[in-house]
């Protein structure tokens, strides 16, 4: 999460970066040329000057916006709108579920929190049919259901929004809006795209955002894309004429930062008022569970095990999820290396369309930190660096010049974490040794031939010592939590052999105790010589991690700060070079 600049304003403490004036009780939204990032601005005077904007309307108190009767919807809202009871879910070797019991009522937000592996992507898939329960039973307005799968989920009233996103980049946005419904929008035969628009823009409205739905989706940046998935709920309720959908939220703010996670939050408040939907979010962000949430429940191996209200300390809730309480040294300070080896990475005036004339070194042993806001370019940066991503300019390792291939800068042991991990970091439907042998294949390979005997040796040493928590190494990686699959995607590093680590954001999606333990596994490749640098949306991460910091604004380095261990830089040093 971003520290609050002294000129910025924040429920969540994110700085808002100064935009465009609008019309009174409206936040304006600039998007740049490449859809990457937005800029937003409370104002109560003088139209918006920008012709690109998009405005979201923040007036919550109007309950005349509401679609649903008030008076309806009081008599209804004392009474649960999803039951879950007894529910059991087994796969081999595995109790997902235990005997889960939850209540989710009308115009409520209510939150689940535990560890990676604690159940709750299961809970989802069983509620919308995609798992079928072993024992149990979901009830909604008090009938028993059986859906099966998103279609029939979707027609009852119950949606999802994912942590990665289902839209269709090559789609418009009113097509995504739509999806799947477009034989309401049918006419003797024909489609009438301009009903589909205009159903769009209305949904849209509602909700309080105002955007072209002409566009195409890829060209928004990550965070309006996730805003779209929120309005699809309410395009999709209206169509279905649903007045009290209940929305699975599963890691929906994992990559958001800053300004658009401010709108994220907007935009689900008014879902909840507007539509009094039932919101069940998923987060392994504790502050924003604590801000946000009506109740919340605690998952611990496949078990409700708690019921909390929002007031719990932040402390007590971690100790309740993980059963420890949290550790006064979660970012490992005290094995931050002091005494740093030689120059390992060198880069020189590298340059692309994302950045500009970046130089710098990362010494044995160091944690480089690279911070800044959304569109800075740094997690481009870290991409060309490991030669994913076109630029000019030169990096050397160990003093040695590397060309533009991903090859080469492999075969000299820089391996990279890729912010998206389901889509570049690993094989899904593959088995864990797969993953781990995959980039060591040439020394598993001797004159071309595959040895079973050695790659099963390293993938189980690497199961041992990053402590992945599966079965044996022949599962599928599909079936890992979040935090396991991380491990997974660090240890085929390993296994090939690792100088330097690029890491991209490697805690995104994973909850508090594995994210210490990745804290602690980075502090030990330093220990061992690896240079590592870490690109990071998690303020206090980047400071608790980082030897030194770099903090890159619009494609330029802005600045450099020490972060030694005991004398670490105040948040607001960091925000202040960012903004």
């Amino acid at each position: 999460m971003l520290a609050e600049p002294p000129s910025a304003s924040g429920r969540f403490g994110n700085p808002l970066l100064l935009g465009n004036t609008c019309h009174s009780d409206t936040i304006c939204i600039t998007i740049d040329e490449g859809g990457l990032g937005c800029k937003i601005q409370t104002a109560r005077s003088n139209p918006c000057e920008n012709q690109t904007h998009y405005q979201m309307h923040l007036d919550t108190n109007n309950d005349k916006s509401s679609i649903v009767d008030q008076d309806q919807y009081e008599s209804v809202a004392k009474f649960p709108r999803l039951e879950v009871e007894g529910v059991t879910k087994l796969f081999p070797g595995v109790r997902a579920l235990d005997h889960v019991d939850m209540v989710a009522m009308p115009n409520e937000i209510l939150s689940i929190v535990g560890e990676n592996g604690a159940g709750k992507s299961t809970l989802f898939d069983v509620i919308m049919g995609i798992q079928r329960p072993n024992e149990g039973e979901i009830r909604l307005d008090g009938r028993k259901i059986s859906p099966h799968g998103t279609y029939d989920s979707m027609h009852l009233g119950i949606f999802r929004v994912f942590q990665e996103q289902g839209l269709i980049g090559e789609f418009a946005v009113y097509e995504n809006l739509c999806l799947g419904m477009e034989e309401k929008f049918v006419e003797y035969g024909v489609l009438q795209k301009a009903r589909m628009i205009q159903h769009a823009k209305e949904a849209l409205h509602e909700l309080g955002l105002e955007l072209d739905v002409r566009q195409l989706t890829r060209r928004l940046s990550f965070g309006i894309r996730q805003l779209i998935e929120v309005c699809r709920v309410a395009a999709m309720s209206k169509l279905l004429r649903i007045e009290n959908p209940i929305v699975l939220m599963d890691e929906p703010t994992a990559a958001l930062s800053g300004s658009e996670l401010e709108l994220f939050f907007e935009l689900i408040q008014r879902l909840k008022n507007i539509y009094h939907a039932s919101v069940v979010f998923v987060s392994h962000r504790l502050e924003e569970i604590l801000s946000l949430s009506d109740r919340i429940y605690v998952m611990k191996d496949g078990q409700i095990v708690s019921e909390v209200k929002p007031t719990i300390d932040e402390g007590e809730l971690h100790n309740l999820m993980v059963g420890r309480v949290k550790s006064s040294d979660f970012y490992a300070e005290s094995l931050q290396r002091i005494n740093l080896g030689v120059t390992l990475l060198e880069v020189e005036n590298l340059s692309s369309d994302a950045f500009q004339n970046i130089s710098l070194t990362v010494k044995s042993g160091e944690i480089l930190g690279i911070g800044g806001l959304i569109a800075s370019g740094k997690s481009r940066l870290g991409k060309a660096i490991y030669g994913a991503f076109p630029c000019q300019g030169a990096v050397r390792m160990e003093g040695k010049r590397m060309d533009m291939s991903m090859a080469e800068r492999i075969q000299h042991g820089i391996g990279y974490i890729p912010i998206d991990r389901h889509r570049e970091g690993i094989l899904l439907g593959r088995s864990i040794v797969e993953n781990i042998s995959l980039i060591a294949l040439p020394k598993l390979s001797p004159a071309g031939v595959l040895r079973p005997g050695r790659e099963k040796v390293i993938a189980n040493r690497v199961l041992n010592d990053l402590r992945i928590k599966a079965i044996d190494i022949y599962q599928r990686c599909r079936t890992l939590s979040g935090g396991n699959q991380q491990k997974v995607v660090l240890g085929k590093w390993l296994a090939a052999g690792l100088k330097m680590l690029i890491a991209d954001n490697p805690t995104r999606g994973v909850d508090a105790g594995a994210k210490e333990e990745m804290y602690r596994l980075l502090r030990e490749l330093a220990s061992k010589g690896v240079c590592i640098v870490l690109i990071s949306d998690d303020l206090l991460e980047l400071i608790g991690l980082s030897n030194r910091i770099i903090i890159m604004r619009d494609g330029i380095i802005t600045g450099e700060l020490s972060a030694h261990a005991g004398e670490k830089p105040h948040e607001h040093e960091v925000v202040r070079l960012m903004v």
